[in-house]
């Protein structure tokens, strides 16, 4: 469980800033673009919510790490 919970986390990091590092230029449109191909272009709301279900998959990365790394954890009494 704390491998795929550090998959999941790396997974959405590296999405993250590769977003961010191919996107800074800004501008009216929003245009998604990774190593120079146009991904999709989406609206506003578009990139609010693919903001949010990005933050929900790295929280539920962060939970499975937290919950795989715990202490106690695979023993019982």
């Amino acid at each position: 469980m704390a491998l795929l919970g550090i998959l999941l986390v790396a997974a959405a990091a590296a999405f993250i800033g590769l977003l961010i590092a191919y996107n800074l230029d800004g501008g009216p449109d929003y245009t998604v673009t990774l190593f120079g191909n146009d991904v999709v272009t989406i609206s506003t709301l578009g990139a609010f919510l693919s903001g949010v279900a990005l933050t929900l998959i790295l929280a539920f990365g962060v939970w499975l790490l937290r919950r795989g790394t715990a202490p106690g954890h695979g023993r019982h009494r």
